[in-house]
């Protein structure tokens, strides 16, 4: 496993799970097994989702009982990463983040090749390009900035308050 950043997002996630998958769940929401470079990571991320969706603990046992034998060490490197499980939510949007560039990268190049190709149609490879863009802008569009989530928490809780006495305009 390399230790670039985008790989150690993943074994710390992995790592959070173990520590406590139900402080996760935010990660579990924006994370597909897909979306991890290390494709092991992703299978254990995937296991792990789906135990905890059962709403059973992950820990060592219950993976290793799921998983194939040489996927142990792999989980044994994540535990051992010491992941900080405050941080569980800023390890998922890493491995978003890259899945999504990678994503990019690669859809880009394949219509740059598609291009130079002879008899390549401009106006079919400029249709393609906006489909990439427009399929970015999706993505990015669907994540939720921390500040906004804590700016919807805090006008829900107001609410919660202003409908509950001695605020309550409510009378009965």
């Amino acid at each position: 496993m390399g230790h670039n950043p985008g790989a150690i997002a993943e074994m710390s996630i992995i790592g959070c799970i173990l520590q406590d998958s139900s402080h996760c769940t935010e990660a579990f929401e924006i994370l597909l097994p897909e979306m991890f470079a290390i494709s092991e990571l992703g299978e254990i991320y995937e296991v792990s989702h789906s135990i905890a969706s059962e709403g059973r603990p992950v820990d060592m046992a219950a993976l290793q009982a799921l998983l194939p034998p040489e996927v142990s060490e792999n989980i044994l490197t994540c535990e051992a990463i010491g992941a900080k499980l405050e941080r569980a939510t800023e390890y998922a949007e890493i491995i978003r983040e890259n899945w999504r560039k990678g994503t990019t990268a690669k859809q880009l190049s394949e219509l740059a090749y598609r291009m130079s190709e002879p008899g390549a149609m401009m106006g079919q490879c400029l249709t393609e390009a906006e489909r990439v863009i427009d399929a970015q802008r999706d993505i990015e569009s669907k994540i939720e900035s921390a500040t906004a989530k804590e700016l919807k928490a805090c006008i829900v809780e107001w609410m919660g308050k202003m409908s509950s006495p001695p605020y309550s305009l409510w009378t009965g």
